[in-house]
């Protein structure tokens, strides 16, 4: 797959780099151009071959149920494979959602509240190494997406002050010719 002999994709995987991208790579391509395709082959290359990194995915899906098109649905999600990859990292939600637990069974979480659950397994992920991706971004909702790219972007210089191995992939389609891009 072309995506993985390219300078930008091997530079943000190189450690030594980080602070030129602060963990981030773009993938940008016109619709049907098979980025999701790329994304897929890409998520499945990293899973047999980084085999020290907890590597965590979210694909929206325009077509699909609420959570799947939503980043409620992301942060849900993602923090589930993360908690799920690294249970030390547990303690904290399982007391938030102890505190957080009412009379019914069924406790329902907010997106600041999953980001703050997030962002905090994160900055105590220590040396372990954590790869995402997040494709078709996109098709989120625009405001939803724009918080979402914020957050992440935070997320990214939290990481790299704080020595935390952390690279996120991002898929978004644009109607322009295709590229990848590295970048803080």
């Amino acid at each position: 797959m072309w995506l993985l002999e390219q300078p930008e994709y091997k530079d943000w995987l190189d450690p030594n780099k980080i602070l030129e991208h602060h963990g981030f790579l773009w993938v940008k391509g016109k619709p049907g151009a098979g980025k999701s395709t790329m994304m897929k082959y890409a998520l499945a290359h990293a899973r047999k071959e980084m085999k020290s990194s907890v590597i965590i995915s979210f694909f929206f899906n325009a077509r699909g149920e609420a959570l799947e098109k939503s980043t409620l649905g992301m942060y849900r999600s993602l923090l589930f494979y993360l908690l799920t990859a690294i249970l030390d990292l547990q303690k904290e939600f399982i007391s938030l959602a102890s505190a957080k637990q009412n009379d019914s069974e069924i406790c329902e979480w907010n997106i600041k509240e999953l980001k703050s659950v997030l962002a905090s397994a994160i900055e105590n992920l220590g040396q372990q190494r954590l790869t995402c991706f997040i494709d078709a971004l996109d098709e989120c909702e625009g405001d939803q997406m724009r918080d979402m790219i914020c957050f992440l972007e935070h997320l990214g210089r939290v990481a790299v002050s704080s020595r935390i191995r952390l690279n996120i992939c991002q898929v978004v389609t644009i109607h322009t010719s295709a590229s990848i891009k590295a970048y803080s």
